[in-house]
């Protein structure tokens, strides 16, 4: 007897676990489409630029979601539509000039963003969690209460957590060659 009952908590316990995560599609891939979409979302890309290459680690869910999830985008823009996005960047948080120094430092640095640039435009937020008490930051492990915070901001930031960022979207954008490299970086 008391083996049924373990055995039936166990599997009430997993139906409940894969009822509020959604476990039950965890082995189907995601569609790239999808993906591409949040790229171009979070990173305000429009639908004509060409989308060049996408890749990803996981492109399947886990028990958490995708556990870790890390995706280069890489987009191709013609002279025009270089000119229309550099016109609409300050509009979507694209900033003019180079990547904060501070990037690099962080625990897995957007490695895929070319260095040597000479003029373009960046793209750049860490997202934490917790709150503001009494003058400093605090974690309070809410998942559903993010702070995000342009890369630029490296004070405030340093405050917070050091340099160990983990979950963020960086870009750029090659003024010269119309090429654009984004990375979106989730921690869990």
């Amino acid at each position: 007897m008391v083996i049924n009952f373990r055995l039936s908590y166990a599997v009430i316990v997993i139906c409940i676990a894969c009822t509020l995560t959604g476990c039950s599609g965890q082995s189907a891939v995601i569609p790239l489409e999808k993906d591409e979409a949040y790229l171009r979302s979070e990173f305000c890309i429009p639908e004509d630029i060409v989308m060049v290459s996408l890749w990803r680690s996981s492109d399947t869910p886990g028990w958490f979601g995708r556990e870790g999830l890390r995706m280069v985008g890489e987009f191709q823009l013609s002279d025009l539509q270089t000119d229309r996005f550099v016109q609409d960047a300050g509009d979507c948080e694209w900033d003019y000039g180079q990547l904060p120094d501070n990037v690099d430092l962080y625990s897995s640095p957007p490695s895929e963003i070319p260095e040597n640039i000479v003029e373009g435009f960046y793209f750049c937020t860490v997202t934490f969690y917790g709150e503001w008490v009494d003058g400093e930051w605090k974690s309070n492990g809410v998942m559903s209460d993010p702070a995000i915070l342009p890369c630029s901001d490296h004070e405030q930031m340093s405050d917070i957590y050091g340099e160990q960022f983990d979950h963020y979207r960086v870009g750029i954008l090659d003024i010269a060659t119309g090429k654009m490299i984004v990375v979106f970086k989730n921690y869990y």
